[in-house]
């Protein structure tokens, strides 16, 4: 294991293995991961890592700002708590009580997904005139949705820590694949087309690590 003192002014984990042929940089549990091949000096490692470091502190400045308290979860791109009190069109949402049983929120962001999701797929797919043949909730640990060949569209349940522009640029990403199987120029045409400000979509996928956030 190489070690490097940590000069940097966010906290340091740094992963060794042999299955990795370049270096890769996450924020995780309040702390900067870094995974990197075995095979590099600790001086190259601490190099690198200086390279990078203003927009790593910058990514851990937002990581913090965004930080949820132990009554929190995040719900349509918002923190809420379970004392107060949640509207969406008008209805009432009952969060779940005990946020420390990740089964039941996942339970509970999967209700939510399906009641919240479902009206905007059908909208989306009026809008687009992209019909699949059939749309799924699934809760994935590292992908907010896919789309096979047979035109099955499956989406994150977590979709809904989302805000609502985001969710639907999920929908027309993945919609778009009935079109474009790949992600090639005309597949991400297709989506500007669709949703001419899906990169500020990616940039928020990117650095709220929602997924990663529910995982920890």
């Amino acid at each position: 294991m190489r070690s490097i003192k940590n000069k940097f002014a966010f906290p340091l984990e740094i992963k060794l293995t042999n299955r990795r042929a370049s270096i890769g940089f996450r924020i995780q549990n309040g702390k900067v991961m870094v995974h990197a091949p075995k095979s590099i000096s600790a001086g190259e490692l601490e190099r690198i890592i200086s390279s990078r470091a203003e927009r790593l502190e910058k990514k851990m400045s937002n990581f913090l700002k965004t930080s949820l308290k132990k009554d929190q979860i995040y719900f349509l791109g918002k923190k809420v708590s379970i004392n107060e009190e949640t509207v969406f069109n008008g209805n009432v949402i009952s969060l779940p009580v005990d946020l420390s049983q990740q089964n039941l929120l996942q339970q509970w962001y999967g209700i939510q997904a399906h009641n919240i999701i479902t009206p905007r797929v059908k909208e989306i797919s009026k809008r687009t005139a992209l019909f699949p043949v059939k749309v799924e909730f699934k809760f994935f640990k590292s992908i907010w949705g896919n789309c096979n060949r047979n035109k099955v569209v499956k989406l994150n349940i977590l979709l809904v820590m989302c805000p609502l522009e985001v969710i639907d640029y999920v929908i027309i990403h993945e919609f778009c694949h009935l079109k474009e199987m790949n992600h090639s120029a005309k597949f991400w045409q297709l989506v500007g087309y669709h949703c001419p400000n899906y990169k500020k979509s990616i940039k928020f996928l990117k650095e709220s690590q929602l997924i990663t956030r529910f995982l920890s």
